[in-house]
């Protein structure tokens, strides 16, 4: 699934708002974990 299949099948403000949710979302998510990522590997950083 890419961003120009979520933007043709979200066809009503509802749809569309609930597709850019569902990305807010997953963003979050991807950047919480590259947070905990880099937070550990700080401990090991000279």
């Amino acid at each position: 699934m890419n961003l120009t299949s979520i933007g043709n099948s979200a066809r009503t403000r509802r749809e569309q708002e609930a597709a850019v949710a569902a990305l807010r979302f997953t963003c979050d998510v991807l950047w919480s974990l590259l947070d905990a990522v880099d937070h550990g590997h700080a401990a090991e950083r000279p």
